[in-house]
């Protein structure tokens, strides 16, 4: 039998019908935390099955609390039925009109937060896959080496490239792909990041005091190597870098 509250219910959720509050699809699909965040209050964290943590206390969450309330409306009609064939009376089948309508809405609800699950699910995925291509592209290009990501206020991610503690508690980049695997995040600030940037900076003002060529063009700065650090030596080499940039380092 269609359920009759399963249409409204659809067209009332925020998830599968996101500009009921206000939201645009871009919005609601583009932000990882927001996904996530709804992910949680329907699911529950792994942590805590069937629950989330929520101004200060931990909360039941969308679907275990629906599956509560089900469970209590099924024990609510059995203690109906026992009533009747406590009183010599046949034993019910058919629910009463106010508990088969709260069970409606209660399978209604219980439908769509699983149509919402599977909607986040799918803009979660989505969503990592391209963040996962972007932490790629700024591997490549050190122009947005300065980058980083946090979690929980603690850097977690630089340049695309894993951030972990080491057994002193001091931030390293520790990933594999990376040329600077377990530089201190600091080092990797201030001796290449910095250093590169900076680089860029004098080629960029010494481009732009150079006169137009015969093409009737400027010309253009070259954006920096950048700065290859020697493991075994623990050195860093500045390919082509200027002066300034050099006495810079060493000041620092």
């Amino acid at each position: 039998m269609k359920n009759r509250f399963f249409e409204k219910y659809k067209v009332e959720s925020n998830i599968l019908n996101p500009t009921n509050a206000g939201w645009d699809q871009p919005f609601i699909a583009g932000n990882l935390d927001n996904l996530k965040s709804h992910l949680l209050q329907l699911r529950g964290s792994d942590e805590n099955p069937g629950e989330y943590f929520y101004a200060g206390a931990f909360v039941s969450a969308t679907l275990p609390k629906l599956e509560a309330q089900l469970k209590e409306l099924t024990e609510e009609f059995a203690r109906f039925q026992e009533s009747r064939t406590t009183m010599g009376e046949p034993l019910p089948k058919i629910w009463p009109a106010d508990l088969e309508e709260r069970k409606e809405k209660l399978l209604a609800r219980r439908s769509i937060a699983n149509e919402e699950v599977k909607v986040l699910e799918h803009h979660i995925v989505k969503l990592e896959k391209l963040q996962a291509k972007r932490d790629e592209n700024l591997c490549k290009n050190p122009m947005f080496w300065g980058t980083g990501s946090l979690k929980d206020g603690v850097l977690v991610t630089i340049a695309g490239w894993n951030v972990r503690p080491d057994k002193n508690g001091l931030l390293c980049i520790k990933d594999d792909s990376s040329p600077y695997n377990l530089m201190p995040c600091w080092q990797f600030k201030s001796q290449i990041v910095n250093p590169l940037h900076h680089e860029h900076r004098v080629r960029r003002r010494i481009a732009a005091a150079l006169p137009v060529g015969p093409d009737g063009k400027k010309k253009i700065a070259i954006f920096p190597v950048a700065p290859k650090f020697n493991k075994e030596t623990q050195t860093i080499e500045y390919q082509d870098y200027h002066p300034e940039v050099l006495k810079k380092v060493k000041d620092d």
